[in-house]
């Protein structure tokens, strides 16, 4: 595999060099150092890598404009593909996927379209019609769509679940969590969590 997603990136990806102090915000997440100072235009990342694929995809995606991030994983379910996409991947391939599948991805991502592995263009139609389910009214604001992956953490901190364990329960990283909270916090426009589930609770 290691060799498969070699060939890949031998097969298209080209450099650039890194953004300077003057474009990029004193708060935006630091990359790890690239070789001779340039940075990829398409990443491969694995899902369950040390401190998560996902977290990763995020911080690239923030960092670095025109970065792509495919991720390359033995994970099929989709949580962890909606959270793969969420966090800014344009890309999701099952290990096992051929060498030139891996070549036809980065060539994907390398002109801005999305790569994924057979099948899961239709799962993502599916999540899209369930969303539908997943709207809450707020007062003044009309209503608010919330995903599927946000709407099953309100529920579980509604069942007084902490981050830790919302966490392991769903298998993702707390940082994962609590931006799922964030998030509703946000679209609901209230001051915390158990204002949010309280308006989750009434929709």
């Amino acid at each position: 595999m290691q060799n498969s997603a070699s060939s890949a990136l031998a097969a298209g990806c080209s450099f650039s060099k890194p953004p300077t102090r003057s474009n990029t915000s004193r708060h935006t997440p630091k990359l790890p150092p690239m070789a001779n100072g340039t940075i990829p235009r398409v990443c491969l990342l694995d899902i369950n890598m040390p401190g998560s694929g996902i977290v990763a995809a995020r911080q690239i995606s923030a960092a670095v404009a025109g970065t792509a991030v495919v991720m390359l994983t033995v994970a099929r379910d989709d949580d962890h593909l909606f959270d793969a996409l969420r966090a800014g991947a344009c890309g999701y391939l099952f290990k096992g996927s051929s060498p030139d599948a891996i070549v036809g991805a980065v060539r994907l991502a390398l002109d801005g379209e999305p790569a994924l592995s057979p099948g899961l263009a239709m799962r993502i139609l599916d999540q899209f019609r369930d969303d539908r389910s997943h709207r809450v009214s707020v007062p003044d604001r009309g209503t608010v769509q919330l995903s599927a992956r946000e709407a099953e953490v309100l529920g579980l901190l509604r069942e007084g679940r902490s981050t830790a364990q919302i966490a392991r329960q769903l298998y993702i990283a707390p940082v994962t969590v609590r931006s799922h909270v964030a998030a509703v916090i946000k679209k609901l426009h209230v001051s915390d969590r158990a204002e949010a589930v309280r308006m989750f609770n009434a929709r």
